[in-house]
């Protein structure tokens, strides 16, 4: 004799321990990316930072090249959104200099310990020490003395 009542097991939606497993997955999933997007955010400020001090150095390079320490051997200046603090203080006496050959040239060299501090927003970022010599021509004696 067939039964009146049919046993059917289909199911219509999503179990509570199925829903449980995608939450969790998902969950998983998002800090995974929040992590990563935090990383790659870190690396680019470090990389932002490391170009913008390797511009900064060109430039206090090129700075320091066309320096004359004769007239000044302390300023404080802005550069690129920076604060430059640098001192420099005379190594040795200053002397007439020689050529290779072992003449007098035209030339009264002085060698400088200057002192770099960086800074931005009143916290300094970094300094370091470098070395510069000065020069100063000297017109040599004129051949023909005038009495």
């Amino acid at each position: 004799m067939p039964s009146q009542f049919v046993s059917n097991n289909k199911q219509g939606g999503f179990t509570l321990l199925e829903a449980i497993v995608a939450l969790v997955i998902l969950a998983t999933s998002s800090v995974s990316i929040y992590l990563w997007l935090g990383t790659s955010l870190d690396s680019l400020g470090r990389v932002n930072k490391t170009i913008a001090m390797a511009q900064l150095t060109d430039d206090l390079d090129a700075y320091f090249r066309t320096l004359k320490l004769e007239g000044e051997t302390s300023r404080t200046f802005k550069l690129n959104g920076y604060q430059i603090d640098w001192s420099a203080r005379l190594v040795e006496p200053k002397r007439v200099g020689l050529h290779g050959s072992g003449a007098t040239s035209d030339y009264e060299l002085g060698l400088y310990d200057v002192d770099v501090s960086i800074s931005r927003n009143q916290s300094v970022v970094g300094s370091f020490e470098t070395r510069l010599v000065s020069y100063k021509y000297i017109p040599p004696p004129s051949a023909n003395p005038v009495f």
